[in-house]
């Protein structure tokens, strides 16, 4: 079984290759170019890393949002298009599960804040157990306030939000609020990949025509369409 996952859905974007339980290759790029710019040439790097074809891969794999629109728009164009040109099945998964296997290891809650807009957070809440992770809650937007109000027990917060709002959870909750370490802030591809293998292994895939990214929130322009439509009737 071979998995090639992207993920495109903050700033930090990345390219993994899985051969079964095997990471094979990982690229991940923090900088402030484009994903547009850079992700089909990552896939090219990755795969000749590793000898293999496009043709060779048995699935794709996506960060499926929530996260910044744009991103999540290139990456899902960019894996549909690769997937249906050669008959291969997609697997989308929560780019906040994903940040959220980064703590694994964890004893306490996991809640990944992933920067939204304006005053909102993408978040959810996950434990560790012999299976590995337990959602307990559904990916949501967020306000700061409230996401630090539900952070009434040792919780352990990993994501880019806390590079903007690390301080408010700390000085309004710093007896619960656990922050992460920055390595553990941005999402692994190496992590959708191995993710979308169980979904692979499990028969849990769609079509490339079929596959659509998790937004939970509008646009900024799909909001003033809607405003103007409404103002012009």
């Amino acid at each position: 079984m071979r998995i090639l996952a992207i993920d495109t859905s903050t700033q930090a974007g990345g390219v993994a290759i899985i051969e079964n339980d095997r990471l094979l290759v990982e690229f991940i790029l923090n900088v402030t170019s484009t994903h547009s710019r850079r992700i089909l040439s990552s896939i090219d790097i990755a795969l000749k890393n590793t000898d293999f074809s496009l043709h060779d891969i048995d699935a794709f794999a996506v960060g499926a949002g929530p996260g910044s629109f744009t991103g999540l728009r290139i990456g899902a164009a960019t894996i549909k298009g690769l997937a249906f040109s050669l008959s291969k099945p997609v697997i989308g998964i929560s780019s906040l599960l994903a940040l959220a296997m980064n703590a694994m290891c964890s004893p306490i809650e996991i809640r990944p804040v992933m920067v939204s807009r304006k005053n909102e957070l993408y978040t959810a809440l996950f434990k560790t157990d012999s299976n590995g992770l337990i959602r307990l809650e559904k990916d949501t937007a967020l306000s700061t306030q409230e996401i630090i109000s539900r952070v009434n027990k040792p919780t352990y917060l990993i994501g880019n939000g806390l590079l903007k709002y690390g301080e408010l959870f700390t000085e309004d909750n710093e007896n619960f609020a656990v922050l992460g370490h920055p390595s553990h802030h941005q999402i692994r591809p190496s992590m959708i990949a191995f993710l979308g293998g169980l979904e692979f292994m499990s028969g849990e895939i769609i079509k490339a025509r079929d596959f659509l990214p998790c937004y939970i929130k509008h646009s900024d322009a799909e909001i003033n369409w809607g405003m103007s439509k409404t103002l012009s009737t």
